[in-house]
Parts: structure tokens; C-alpha cells; sequence
């Protein structure tokens, strides 16, 4: 498919550079989350000033895939079935993973 969407990471200095962030790409938007201070924290690329707690599911903390990494599909009226209620752009707390 090529490049769907290219982006600056726009992580914090003061976020624990031994744990790994994970994404999720969106309708054409990718969500950036790390953990920092014992928080999932985020922002959606469209607004990366705007960082906000994520609440919801919970993204490994030390590495190593979570369900949402295996499969996750495209829904017609947009956003991402994951198994439980489907992400859209700008929500800010993720939806629980199951098997799709």
C-alpha cells in the first residue's frame, strides 16, 4: 500500500526510555502511548499538543505484543474492530482487545 501516514515522534523527555511506546493507526490517524510516572499517557498525531490520559485497556508496559498488535480491521464507517468496541480517532481511552 505504500506510506499511509508519516510522523515525529513527539515523546517527552521525561518518559522511561526502557519501556516501548505502542501505536495505533486510525482512520488515517496514528495514537502515540507511552507510560510515564505509572500512567498510560498519549496523544492522537493530528493534535500532539494534546496529551491526555488513556484510559481503557492497558498497553504492555515492558515491551512484547498485546492483543491489539496481532489483528485488528478497518470498519466501513471508519474506526477499528478490536475484538470488543471499535477505536476511532480522538477517543482517549481504548477499547478491550479480543480475538477478531
Amino acid at each position: 500500500e505504500g506510506v499511509l501516514l508519516r510522523h515525529t515522534l513527539r515523546l517527552p523527555a521525561s518518559v522511561d526510555r526502557w519501556r516501548t511506546p505502542a501505536f495505533r493507526y486510525v482512520d488515517g490517524e496514528l495514537l502515540v502511548i507511552w507510560w510515564e510516572d505509572g500512567k498510560q499517557l498519549g496523544y492522537w498525531s493530528h493534535r500532539p499538543a494534546e496529551v491526555f490520559t488513556v484510559g481503557g485497556e492497558q498497553t504492555p508496559r515492558w515491551g512484547g505484543s498485546g492483543p491489539s498488535d496481532e489483528v485488528c480491521l478497518p470498519l466501513p464507517d471508519g474506526g477499528r474492530a478490536t475484538g470488543g468496541k471499535a477505536l476511532h480517532a480522538g477517543d482517549t481511552s481504548l477499547p478491550p482487545q479480543r480475538a477478531v
